[in-house]
């Protein structure tokens, strides 16, 4: 082998090893930058929240899917509600936690939201609790579906045993919807703590919750980001322990707010719409409207006349 081919492939040879020496650092920085992210973000507003948050907090951390964070808005607390967020976070990293004033969950949920930095987000509230095995199971079933959002069950309970404003909702079979709209319309889909999304669903289809609101927030998040997804599961499992209490907001607003409220709900979804182009027929959206009156307003509405606890 003459002198110049020789020196041509130790060139090669060197050029090759150097090229791989950096794609192996390329990839190395890569993996721990993702390794040292969480992969579920769990998103808790917090407000006056001492009595009961010690327990919501443990159900989230003591999770069987440990890669997440659990990350808590206190939106102006008067109580120690923000010594246990930091009794917690000295504990177990895994909390996160900012202080803001009083703004309501809408703007705290938003603010929780931008804080996320895992691939798949959810939501709890403050005074319930989530199965330990929620998350992992979401999670697996996100993946196996290749779902933008999975929806378990709930229960209700409460301290004097006493059921007050909406009934449990638990799942006993698979169900996989490729029509947002159908999936939409079923009962479970209002709410946001008995989700797991995918954040990339939200971000990239510019939802946010609208600050206008203290409540009706969840049903116009959910109707804008369903618009969005391809595939919506529901999965077997009742994983998610809803609290009812008199201390619930929705005791404490008046019918005509929560009707007031609602209308600005649908305003700000149907400004979404339009921006992206979404429509939907007359004869679905008034089946919409009384899937809501019998699924909330009704309840409330006995509530508020006091009878029919």
């Amino acid at each position: 082998m003459s002198l110049s081919v020789r020196n041509f492939f130790k060139f090669s040879l060197a050029v090759f090893v150097s090229f791989m020496v950096g794609l192996s650092s390329v990839l190395s920085d890569d993996n721990e930058k993702h390794q040292g992210l969480p992969q579920i973000s769990v998103v808790m507003p917090v407000y006056n929240g001492e009595k009961y948050l010690r327990e919501s907090v443990e159900s989230v951390l003591n999770s069987t899917f440990k890669n997440l964070e659990l990350i808590c808005v206190n939106d102006g607390s008067k109580d120690n509600s923000l010594e246990i967020l930091k009794e917690y976070s000295e504990k177990d990293p895994r909390l996160v936690f900012i202080s803001q004033e009083n703004h309501g969950e809408s703007v705290t949920r938003q603010n929780g939201l931008n804080l996320a930095r895992g691939e798949y987000v959810a939501f709890i509230d403050q005074d319930d609790k989530i199965d330990p095995k929620a998350y992992e199971t979401a999670y697996n079933y996100m993946h196996e579906h290749e779902a933008d959002i999975i929806c378990f069950g709930w229960k209700n309970f409460s301290d004097d045993g006493n059921q007050t404003i909406r009934n449990n909702c638990e799942f006993n079979e698979l169900k996989i919807y490729d029509d947002w709209w159908e999936a939409k319309k079923q009962r479970p889909s209002i709410y946001l703590w008995n989700k797991l999304y995918k954040k990339s669903l939200i971000v990239d289809n510019n939802v946010s919750f609208n600050p206008n609101l203290r409540i009706c927030d969840d049903e116009g998040f959910n109707l804008c980001v369903y618009s969005q997804a391809k595939k919506i599961v529901h999965i077997p499992y009742t994983f998610y322990n809803y609290r009812q209490n008199g201390e619930s907001l929705m005791f404490k607003t008046s019918f005509s707010k929560f009707v007031s409220s609602y209308s600005e709900m649908w305003r700000y979804v149907k400004e979404y719409y339009k921006e992206h182009n979404i429509k939907i027929g007359f004869f679905k959206i008034l089946g919409y409207f009384f899937s809501v009156y019998e699924d909330e307003i009704w309840p409330l509405m006995k509530t508020w006349l006091g009878f029919g606890k």
